[in-house]
């Protein structure tokens, strides 16, 4: 059986079948049409429905007629699958629309919710160019029970993408999935759904993307399948690519039904140059492109598998008390403007009062008060230990007052900022017509105005997408930033140490942790999230230990000041060396950090 909400996909699976039977076909000349068996009716066995949406009112019982009459509805489609001559399958399928028919009515006559009644009613598996808007496998199949397998390949669409989509269907689906929860991600439902559809002994095999396993997105979709112990096996491809159309970083996902108390789980290393990894991994042999363990299955929502001496490794590491997120008062995201072509401008030349700048938006030249800016880095301009330069400024219509950022009046910017008043106004429209006009008041805010005021303070930031650690330190808290870029805001009795940290955030041990634990990108660039971050273990260090690596940071920096391209690496090592010793690492997971085993 098969369902697609794609009319077309269906077609195209009817044809593969097609095909299939016909080569399996043995001719025999002196039989009639060659001894070519007619091929059967596949519209009883490949449907056209969204999956993710089932009838209402399902759990009603339902009267004994209704009972006899699906019995016998289902006799129908085998007969339908099994016609031979264009008039057998139009005289059942006749019979099949009278029987549907006969069903709604008796169901509305027993309270069954019209609407539901009718879609069963109204359900023609024949129409080839439709799709129904819902999916129910026993009205559509006959099958009660469950189905003893469920495989596929979901689409993989976040909510943002949906509301541009299909923005109606986002209630229905936080309403009836579990796993619909946050920025979610379609294909979670998918796998909950499908986990659902399985027989009591069912088994389940997808291929979908394994960043559900750390996102917070996820979270709800981990507990659901944790609780119900229902992981088999997992396949990581790590930061191998399957799909040639597009960058995905997927995984083979096998569930059970029944409960399992560990599973498989199997990281492959590398697939293109040996295809044959498949055939170890079903007979259990040994590769080099492949490891493989067996876990016990999750008791929490923290799906962080590992497998080996990496595992035994961050165990080790995770036995420190105190974490990242412990010492932090905020780990956050830089300014989402949603229109960074008008806020964000390149900078030209600085005048006494005023900047003159580049908008890319217009194409053009402009001058803009001094205090309507904020000098502005995107991800590019944030490197390890560097003195960060702002070669952007952004349009800061914001007040900060109290602690809190108050959105300037339009006048107070026209009486004050005139020159940028003007500028503002000339992109009003494409302002107010953002998130379809819902800033249509307020046209010169940001879509997002979250953590205005932690800009001014000292902080370390990071690029979000990074090969190694790329950290440094803005000591004065003058440099706003990117969504790209992220920023550390620590705890008060923690900022007298923030050399330390920055030394202790840009050793080979964080970037251990986190390309073991996160989320890894083509060519094992790693994002630098809130998520990702918090979990790292901070290890004890008296004064004496936090200061010589201070000192080592500071002469870093002050070389970065003269050259930017001056080569730190013995310093750097060197606070490497006294950073596994804060760790109590010894020579041989020294050796695991920084891959050489």
């Amino acid at each position: 059986y098969g369902v697609d909400i794609q009319p077309v996909a269906i077609q195209i699976s009817k044809l593969r079948f097609f095909i299939s039977l016909i080569i399996d076909q043995k001719i025999d000349d002196t039989r009639p049409n060659r001894g070519v068996r007619p091929l059967p009716n596949l519209e009883t066995k490949l449907v056209a429905a969204n999956t993710l949406i089932g009838l209402d009112a399902q759990a009603m019982l339902k009267p004994g007629e209704v009972n006899n009459l699906e019995k016998e509805l289902k006799q129908v489609r085998s007969k339908i699958f099994r016609a031979r001559t264009p008039s057998t399958k139009l005289k059942w399928r006749t019979k099949d629309k009278e029987i549907r028919t006969e069903i709604a009515d008796l169901l509305k006559q027993t309270g069954y919710a019209p609407d539901a009644a009718d879609k069963i009613a109204n359900f023609s598996p024949e129409n080839q160019d439709a799709f129904a808007d819902w999916f129910d496998a026993e009205w559509m199949f006959g099958i009660e029970k469950g189905f003893d397998i469920v495989i596929g390949n979901p689409p993989y669409l976040r909510v943002q993408g949906l509301q541009q989509t299909q923005p109606e269907m986002i209630p229905i689906y936080r309403e009836k999935y579990k796993s619909a929860q946050g920025s979610f991600d379609i294909y979670g439902l998918f796998i909950e759904s499908g986990y659902n559809l399985l027989s009591d002994k069912g088994q389940f095999s997808y291929i979908v993307p394994h960043k559900f396993f750390q996102a917070s997105f996820g979270k709800s979709l981990r507990d659901l399948l944790g609780r119900k112990k229902a992981l088999r096996q997992i396949v990581r491809f790590g930061a191998e690519q399957i799909f040639d159309e597009a960058t995905t970083y997927t995984c083979l996902l096998f569930l059970s039904k029944q409960s399992q108390n560990s599973f498989d789980f199997i990281e492959i290393s590398k697939i293109k140059e040996n295809v044959g990894v498949f055939e170890h991994i079903s007979k259990n042999l040994v590769s080099d492109n492949h490891q493989r363990e067996t876990l016990d299955a999750p008791k929490t929502d923290d799906w962080d598998f590992q497998i080996g001496d990496k595992d035994k490794l961050l165990k080790k590491l995770q036995k420190q008390t105190t974490k990242l997120g412990d010492i932090t008062r905020k780990i956050f995201q830089g300014i989402a403007t949603s229109a960074d072509k008008i806020f964000v401008l390149k900078v030209l030349q600085e005048r006494d009062k005023t900047i003159v700048c580049y908008s890319k938006q217009i194409e053009s030249e402009i001058e803009i008060e001094k205090g309507l800016l904020k000098p502005f880095l995107m991800g590019k301009d944030v490197h390890r230990y560097e003195l960060p330069e702002a070669k952007n400024v952004v349009i800061f219509p914001y007040q900060i007052r109290l602690g809190k950022a108050e959105l300037m009046s339009q006048k107070f910017i026209q009486d004050n900022f005139p020159k940028g008043w003007e500028y503002l106004l000339e992109n009003k429209n494409t302002l107010a017509e953002r998130e379809n006009y819902r800033f249509e008041k307020d046209w010169h805010c940001f879509s997002r105005p979250q953590n205005l005021t932690e800009f001014a303070s000292p902080k370390i930031m990071t690029p979000e997408i990074a090969l190694g650690c790329q950290m440094t330190f803005d000591n004065q808290g003058t440099l706003y930033h990117t969504t790209k870029v992220y920023s550390f805001v620590f705890k008060e009795n923690y900022i007298k140490n923030t050399n330390y940290l920055l030394g202790l955030l840009n050793s080979k041990v964080l970037w251990f942790f986190l390309s073991s634990t996160g989320y890894v990108l083509r060519g094992g660039y790693y994002t630098f999230k809130t998520n990702y971050l918090t979990p790292f273990p901070i290890p004890k260090a008296t004064n004496a230990q936090q200061t010589e690596i201070a000192e080592i940071v500071d002469e870093i920096i002050e070389a970065k000041k003269l050259a930017p391209n001056a080569d730190t690496q013995e310093l750097e090592d060197a606070i490497d060396c006294l950073v596994y010793q804060l760790y109590g690492l010894t020579d041989e997971e020294i050796a695991i950090v920084e891959g050489k085993t």
